[in-house]
C-alpha cells in the first residue's frame, strides 16, 4: 500500500526525535532541497543531513509538539513547537513551520520557518554563534 505525502511527514518527524539520520536519509530523494528561513539558502541532502546529525548529537533529546498539519495533494503543511533538551535539563522551544512536498513515496523539498530569536538562544547556550 502507498503511503501519502502525510505519512512520509510522519516518518520524518518519528525518525528526527528518534535520532535516526539514516531514516530521515532514506525519506529524502537524492535531488531533495531545503530551505530555512534565516539564511534563505537551499541545502542540498549531505548538507541538510550533516546538520541533522549535528543536532541529534548536541541535545539529548528532540520532541515535536504539532499545533496543525495539512496536506494539499502532494504537501504537508504543518505548524508544531520543536522542543530541544539539553544535556543538563533545559528545554528549548522553537515555534516553527514546514511545508514538506512529497513525490513517490519521497521528500522532495522543504521550506521550513524558524522563530531565529528562540534558534539563537539555544545556540547562546551551547556557545555557537547566532543563526
Amino acid at each position: 500500500m502507498a503511503r501519502t505525502p502525510a505519512d512520509v511527514a510522519a516518518q520524518l518527524f518519528r525518525s528526527i526525535e528518534s535520532k535516526s539520520v539514516a531514516g530521515v536519509a532514506a525519506l529524502y530523494d537524492d535531488n531533495v532541497g531545503v530551505w530555512h528561513n534565516f539564511d534563505n539558502a537551499v541545502q542540498d541532502k549531505a548538507d541538510n543531513l550533516k546538520v541533522l546529525e549535528g543536532l541529534t548529537k548536541s541535545v539529548a533529546k528532540i520532541q515535536y509538539e504539532v499545533v496543525e498539519r495539512h496536506s494539499v495533494g502532494d504537501r504537508v503543511i504543518q505548524r508544531h513547537d520543536l522542543n530541544l533538551t539539553l544535556a543538563d535539563g533545559r528545554v528549548f522551544t522553537i515555534p516553527a513551520a514546514i511545508f514538506i512536498t512529497v513525490k513517490n513515496e519521497k521528500i522532495t523539498r522543504i521550506d521550513e520557518y524558524l522563530d531565529t530569536a528562540q534558534v539563537n538562544q539555544l545556540r547562546a547556550a551551547q556557545r555557537r554563534p547566532p543563526a
